[in-house]
């Protein structure tokens, strides 16, 4: 198994493990199509707190494996906790196996 492969299943296995850091949230992108259940990670970012906002209401950063979203894209949504999260902007990370997504809660409403 190559570095590459080991690193892949170690993402899927012990990084977006359910029981450590992972969450089941569904993703819908802006274009339509079915909604998509799948694992995420979701850390509170930084708030606007000139809203009278606290961190974790109003923006966040969400972590998911590219071999489950494809092609992210600013106003697609994930949704967790009965709430609706945009992506405000998104990058890949790890050598292009997992996206890193800016949301927000009051991005596009």
């Amino acid at each position: 198994m190559s570095l590459r492969d080991q690193l892949q299943t170690d993402l899927e296995t012990l990084i977006f493990n359910l029981e450590d850091f992972g969450q089941v949230v569904s993703y819908q992108a802006k274009a339509g199509g079915a909604a998509v259940s799948l694992t995420a990670i979701v850390n509170p970012g930084r708030g606007e707190e000139y809203r009278g906002s606290d961190a974790l209401d109003v923006r966040a950063s969400l972590l998911a494996l590219v071999a489950d979203v494809k092609d992210l894209r600013t106003g697609d949504t994930f949704t967790f906790g009965g709430d609706v999260w945009a992506v405000v902007s998104g990058e890949k990370v790890i050598d292009g196996r997992v996206w890193r997504a800016e949301i927000s809660r009051t991005a596009y409403t």
